[in-house]
């Protein structure tokens, strides 16, 4: 095996990928992590050494998986997903949340788990079952008869209170939940765990909310049952924060899962964001990997966990498919490769593969700021600080029976959320055919501008979105020509906010459809 210590680099799942949970099976790790409102959910992730990861599915690929995602809102949708072995059977478990919902509302919350004999699926069907909260995780009690309990977050916008139930995985039936610790005092105690070491029961918990305030704290218990104040404490708490440590690159430091590698090592898997000056982090929350200490009755992370430099990557370009290889088993189908990402659920007749690198979408009645509906949107998370994408914009075709006043358009996008991206888009107008607009399209805290300039006539067109530690660049060609054209440059402090992180996506809205050709993605 490898030397995980000296050989990972962190973030080790870069780009939008936050609330990791991860269990070994043999030699094997699996990783999940949030998706929100976007879909499908849950992608899962495969390694053998903790160095090199590979997504191998998505828990959550069919809508009726996880319904009502089309009625959630930013920040809302598939909130830390858990996944756990057990038996020859995968579990992973995660709540549905609807944050329009008043807080005493616990339909605001909704819990349930999926299962599966193989990690890259198909997983079941969800069993849905009763907890008042969120950040629910599973622990299978083999010292305790068999039972399964379920751990979770009560709402700290009522109370503080990190709460147990025992649960029935065959029915999801759950017995009232059971406060077991409220944290050390600061706010929002959630995403908890619970593992079994050396007679003690260890819950191992998030507290100071996800931001620059985060942080892992612990106590632990002889018996899983205890109340509140059967539960020690760690005298050393917090396990690990970086709230005093401003002027290092990663903050945000929390949300930790605790496992063994194949040698009996100890490490965490945990979010954290790379801030640059603090205020620029448009990739939002990452999964790092931390190497613990665990000789002792409590483990003992060394830091501060640091990140690998944006400037080590060895600048390639990577053609990135929109589909997968003619399947035989699918009819001789194409299907769109796993890690592009819809918002909510897509309507699949805007979304046409042609082959592998090429696609035709078809635009709606809807618009990137839409709050709860799916316009016609598909893209991939930016996961290097440094890196370029392009692709190909060519057929930009009208529509017949254009009954909508919305804009035509076709683009490419910087996309963090609803009220927070920026665009670049050709627009044609219904009255004049032949004249192609070049808009950058910024919408930042539901803020919406546009510059636009005109171009002559081009049957294709080539965008692209560069990005640095701070800013976006979006340049365009013709087809025909050599240098790039800069439209804008702008800040990405405005898309550093939120539960989640850029997507560079495609897009078409109105009353038309266009070609995109040869999406690249290229490390700088």
């Amino acid at each position: 095996m490898t030397n995980h210590s000296s050989s990972y680099r962190n973030p080790i799942i870069p780009g939008f990928n936050p609330d990791p949970s991860i269990c070994r099976v043999g030699n094997d790790y699996y990783l999940v992590t949030s998706t929100f409102q976007f879909f499908p959910g849950i992608p899962i992730y495969h390694s053998q050494d903790l160095v090199n990861w590979t997504q191998i599915g998505n828990v959550l690929a069919r809508p009726e998986q996880v319904p009502d995602l089309d009625k959630t809102l930013i920040n809302g949708g598939i909130w830390a997903p858990t996944i756990r072995y057990h038996k020859g059977t995968f579990y992973v478990i995660t709540t549905n949340v609807f944050v329009d919902k008043p807080h005493l509302d616990f339909t605001r919350w909704r819990n349930f788990f999926v299962t599966a004999t193989k990690p890259s699926g198909p997983w079941s069907n969800p069993t849905f079952f009763e907890y008042p909260g969120y950040d629910t995780s599973f622990f299978f009690d083999d010292e305790n008869d068999g039972q399964v309990y379920v751990q979770g977050s009560f709402y700290h916008q009522i109370r503080k209170e990190i709460s147990q139930s025992k649960i029935n995985i065959e029915t999801g039936e759950t017995s009232a939940p059971n406060r077991i610790w409220s944290g050390t005092g600061e706010k929002a105690p959630e995403a908890p765990h619970i593992l079994y070491r050396n007679g003690w029961y260890y819950l191992i918990i998030a507290e100071g909310g996800t931001e620059t305030g985060h942080r892992v704290t612990m106590a632990r218990s002889k018996n899983i049952d205890s109340d509140e104040n059967d539960w020690e404490v760690c005298p050393t708490n917090p396990v690990i924060t970086h709230f005093d440590l401003p002027n290092e690159l990663v903050q945000c430091v929390g949300h930790a899962d605790l496992f063994q590698d194949t040698e009996g090592r100890w490490y965490m898997v945990l979010l954290a964001s790379r801030a640059y000056d603090g205020e620029h982090f448009p990739m939002g929350r990452e999964t790092f990997l931390a190497p613990v200490n665990w000789d002792g009755d409590w483990p003992i992370v060394q830091r501060p966990i640091k990140a690998v430099s944006a400037n080590s990557f060895t600048k390639r370009t990577d053609l990135r498919p929109f589909g997968t290889k003619n399947d035989d088993n699918y009819g001789g189908k194409q299907h769109w490769g796993m890690d592009w990402l819809w918002l909510r659920f897509p309507d699949t007749s805007k979304y046409h593969l042609l082959n592998q690198n090429e696609c035709i979408l078809t635009g709606s009645d809807f618009l990137l700021d839409d709050p709860k509906i799916s316009p016609t949107f598909v893209g991939l998370r930016q996961s290097h600080v440094k890196c370029r994408v392009t692709v190909e914009l060519s057929n930009i075709k009208l529509l017949q029976n254009d009954d909508s006043n919305l804009p035509s358009t076709a683009g490419l996008t910087a996309y963090l959320d609803c009220k927070h991206y920026h665009a670049i888009a050709l627009h044609r107008c219904m009255d004049q055919e032949h004249d192609l607009r070049l808009n950058h399209i910024s919408s930042t805290s539901g803020n919406k501008s546009i510059n636009s300039i005109t171009l002559s006539s081009a049957s294709t067109l080539i965008l692209a979105i560069e990005t640095s530690e701070k800013e976006f660049y979006f340049e365009y060609k013709e087809q025909k020509e050599e240098n790039w054209h800069r439209l804008v440059t702008v800040s990405n402090k405005d898309l550093s906010t939120g539960f989640t992180g850029v997507i560079f996506g495609l897009f078409v809205t109105g009353n038309a459809s266009a070609q995109y050709s040869n999406f690249s993605y290229q490390m700088l």
